[in-house]
């Protein structure tokens, strides 16, 4: 167990106090990898002083080292840095940043061999930064970098489950239970529930295998024990609602004014939106080939409230009102509110409920990101428009969206996170991801990354175009996204083959662990699958 702050603070001050401070750096102080030199070594220390507190400026218990990185001509690549400490008792810890200050990886184990892998990073020169967390005086260490192809190296602490059927891989989390949908577009869908992790599945809905009344393609939501599903029937829409943890399930069919024949999405605000609301969350459902957002406020039993959302099969949505409305920004300084019960919300496709008690919409058009909001299910809405980042890739034309327990809004587009403290009317920071879903094989561009968000850390689960033709599942954690230094790391899940897979998803239950759901083609036996990771990154 690391020791407190005011212990560490303590030995440092002893530390320092029976030794002269002296700045260390590695010897040699910088070294490069590259195909044709793919190693490359250094010593650190002697170290006079541990560092439990961390690393500040000219400190003796770190040193630092400059890795420059050359990447091959073509392939994917991973550099592997490294530390050995010449004796086994001292406790090291290493970190890596890249050219702008950006933490890209760490590693803080209670020992001193610590290892941080970097997939595919972009050439350059990182800064290798080693802290003497708990050592002897006079302690040194070895490090190493090496540089070699990937080979489908894929991580070792995720579990992985087949689950068969097509072809998505929804997911919700509430608490210690996880949620996976399976759309069998055949024999209606399938509920599996995992109170473990991901280790294990059990099938909870539906209680007869029939494509009636179970819908073919929809969305997950859950909140305490309630889980909900919204999906779709070819005439009609359908909801399922279980208040048991999916134990038992109440179906309801959804009459809507036109064919609602494609994949539906579900939205849930932990907040009181309507006037009249018996559970302590609002709903909101939209299909994507469709006319109408749904609003719902008990639970997805009844679906009484239709606004006009149009749909654009499957191009992105045509929210025609927000583009004819919308006005540039009024940037309102810090004007957050903040809501606990947003903690570790799983993102929308396009939109969501916020803090301040509005449900939102995002869409891209042109070269344009628009913000919507409304307070009054979609009577009336008001439009907010901003010019896309530059370095976004073109014809990416999907969302997602999320606010986080502070009030921070956040909107994820192509390889672009942008990062709000006044509900969209301007962006306080526009970062650009190390990796993002760029694999052209999903079935609307830019479908191939979700996030969840939980108090300015945001976990990503992305698909990613490999130059070998495969397809990669990453998880990317992003922290202190809503400041101007964010640390990336990212570990490579699974590779799949690049065919269709219409969208991913990730949740992070209440004990931290991420799970990714996504295809496993081209065999489609294996279809939905979850990947879990045992522990949190």
């Amino acid at each position: 167990m690391r020791p407190s702050a005011a212990s560490r603070f303590a030995a440092v001050v002893l530390l320092v106090a029976l030794a002269p401070l002296a700045a260390h750096a590695a010897t040699p102080p910088a070294g490069t990898v590259s195909s044709t030199s793919p190693s490359a070594a250094w010593t650190g220390g002697p170290f006079l002083v541990s560092n439990p507190a961390g690393c500040t400026g000219v400190d003796p218990g770190c040193d630092h080292y400059a890795l420059t990185i050359v990447p091959p001509a073509r392939g994917s690549y991973v550099v592997e840095i490294t530390t050995e400490p010449a004796n086994a008792s001292d406790d090291y810890d290493l970190f890596v940043f890249n050219a702008e200050g950006d933490e890209v990886g760490s590693s803080a184990s209670s020992g001193g061999r610590e290892r941080v892998s970097l997939i595919d990073p972009p050439a350059g020169t990182y800064t290798v930064e080693v802290q003497a967390f708990l050592v002897a005086t006079g302690s040194t260490y070895g490090g190493a970098a090496a540089l070699g192809p990937l080979d489908g190296r894929e991580s070792t602490k995720w579990t992985i489950t087949y689950h068969g059927q097509c072809c998505e891989g929804n997911l919700a989390s509430s608490g210690s239970m996880n949620y996976v949908l399976l759309p069998e577009l055949l024999t209606g869908n399938d509920i599996k529930r995992s109170d473990d992790g991901g280790l294990t599945w059990e099938k909870t809905y539906p209680p007869v295998d029939a494509s009636i009344p179970f819908g073919i393609e929809g969305d997950l939501r859950a909140y305490g024990d309630d889980v909900v599903f919204f999906g779709t029937q070819l005439a009609n829409g359908v909801a399922a609602r279980s208040d048991d943890r999916g134990a038992t399930w109440t179906m309801t069919q959804i009459p809507v004014a036109f064919a609602a024949n494609d994949q539906a999405w579900q939205y849930l605000g932990p907040i009181q939106y309507c006037p009249l609301q018996t559970v302590p969350y609002v709903l909101a459902g939209w299909y994507r080939i469709g006319s109408v957002a749904l609003f719902s406020c008990d639970g997805g039993l009844t679906w009484p409230i239709q606004t006009p959302l149009p749909g654009a099969n499957g191009s992105g949505p045509a929210h025609v009102v927000c583009q004819q409305t919308a006005r540039p920004g009024w940037p309102a300084g810090d004007t957050r509110v903040s809501d606990e019960r947003f903690a570790t919300m799983k993102a929308g496709r396009h939109g969501g409920f916020g803090t301040d008690g509005r449900f939102y919409w995002t869409q891209v058009s042109g070269d344009e990101l628009f913000v919507c909001r409304t307070r009054n299910f979609g009577a009336t809405w008001e439009g907010i428009r901003h010019p896309l980042a530059e370095g976004t890739p073109a014809g990416q034309p999907v969302t997602t969206f999320a606010f986080d327990q502070n009030g921070t809004l956040y909107i994820l587009h192509a390889n672009k996170l942008y990062v709000s403290f006044d509900q969209g009317e301007s962006f306080r920071y526009v970062h650009t991801l190390p990796k993002w879903g760029n694999d052209p094989s999903v079935g609307d561009s830019g479908s191939a990354e979700f996030f969840v968000v939980n108090d300015g850390t945001i976990h990503v689960g992305l698909k990613e175009a490999s130059p070998d033709g495969a397809s990669r599942l990453f998880y990317l954690r992003g922290k202190h996204v809503d400041t101007d230094r964010p640390g990336w790391r990212s570990e490579l899940v699974d590779t799949v083959g690049a065919v269709r897979l219409d969208f991913m998803q990730i949740t992070v239950d209440g004990n931290g662990i991420p799970t990714l759901g996504y295809t496993t083609p081209p065999d489609f036996t294996l279809g939905v699958t979850t990947a879990s990771r045992r522990s949190p990154l």
